[in-house]
């Protein structure tokens, strides 16, 4: 929502801005122009390429770094060129390698879609090496298919080392806003990989729409002297519809605060439920550890913390005491009598034990 907000209060402003440029000299807003320009950063291989538009041109600059590890050297390249080509750009978009952000399309049922945030949480921990504090990510539905109750989502994943990294090259050399997107990203505001912190939401929007009704009076102050009067009253009207639709929207955004701090309490209780209960692929190694080679388990079940498992022994009782030199599980016991049989002289044991939670796997 406040993304969405931001790029009203931009367009609104651009809108009223061109139309204040366009009565002013052409030298002058050739000036202007080239002084409002976002740079376009693109790391590919061992260089970096970094354009910017004019009103009649592009201007290029390209050259060679060493896995981007020299973020100094990197800045005074953007910072000489920008002097250079008389450019005072605004912000940055960082456009990371290839190679640096996975992709993944991902087909969920429609019922889930409530859901989406945790469900994209999952599939980076089974879709990538990384655990979710490793890693930048965003996402956004592709496709809906009704007849099958099926989203298509695509899921974008960026080491938050990368990210981190290429704000630091547009923000040494002095280009304060800075997005950074994966390479084919059509919308880089919304597929901007960096965070906005949470604690931050309120008063971030809060001081848009000061700035945005700020730079409205001024510029109708400015747009009575410049513009004919049916201009002045188009930008009346549009100015009356855009600050009810900003308080609308700061409305709408306080009163989803309780929302916001509720979806961060479930995921701390997700968080905190997945870390203090041990894995089945954990627990399965820790029984294959601990039953000894007389002893062949067939069938195992895990219901919480709840162990249930069977088979067959030459030695019911060693199997017990095997299983309970693990730190994992607990208070084995037989849940029911042990039957021999008497093709094979096998003892059929069937045990139930408890699974300690916490760390141990």
């Amino acid at each position: 929502m406040i993304l969405n907000l931001k790029n009203y209060i931009r367009q609104a402003f651009a809108w009223w801005w061109a139309e204040i440029v366009s009565t002013l000299p052409g030298s002058v807003q050739s000036w202007l122009s080239n002084r409002r320009q976002p740079l376009r950063i693109r790391m590919e291989g061992t260089s970096l390429s970094v354009s910017a538009e004019r009103p009649s041109h592009a201007v290029n600059l390209e050259f060679a770094i060493t896995d981007y590890d020299d973020v100094t050297a990197a800045a005074r390249q953007i910072s000489k060129w920008l002097n250079k080509e008389n450019l005072s750009a605004y912000g940055a978009i960082v456009y990371l390698p290839a190679d640096c952000v996975l992709t993944s399309l991902i087909e969920i049922p429609v019922d889930a879609a409530g859901n989406l945030a945790e469900v994209m949480l999952a599939e980076i921990e089974l879709q990538t090496p990384f655990v979710e504090s490793e890693v930048y990510h965003n996402f956004k539905v592709i496709s809906s298919d009704p007849d099958h109750d099926i989203l298509t989502v695509e899921l974008n994943v960026a080491r938050i080392a990368d990210v981190v990294h290429a704000s630091q090259i547009a923000t040494a050399a002095g280009l304060p806003d800075v997005v950074v997107c994966k390479q084919s990203e059509d919308d880089p505001v919304t597929g901007n990989f960096a965070p906005i912190p949470t604690q931050k939401m309120r008063t971030s929007l809060e001081v848009w729409i000061v700035a945005g009704l700020a730079v409205t009076i001024v510029i109708l102050v400015a747009v009575a002297f410049y513009l004919p009067m049916d201009h002045l009253r188009q930008v009346s009207r549009l100015a009356d519809s855009q600050i009810a639709t900003l308080k609308s929207e700061n409305v709408k955004l306080l009163q989803s605060a309780d929302t916001v701090k509720s979806v961060d309490a479930a995921f701390q209780r997700l968080v905190t439920r997945k870390s203090q209960q041990p894995s089945t692929i954990g627990i399965l190694s820790e029984l294959t550890q601990f039953t000894p080679d007389h002893s062949w388990l067939i069938q195992v079940q895990i219901n919480g913390s709840r162990l249930m498992v069977s088979g067959f022994s030459s030695d019911a009782t060693g199997l017990i005491r095997s299983l309970e030199k693990s730190e994992v599980i607990k208070d084995a016991n037989f849940s029911a009598p042990v039957t021999t049989n008497s093709d094979t002289g096998l003892d059929r044991v069937h045990i139930t034990a408890e699974l300690a939670l916490g760390d141990a796997l």
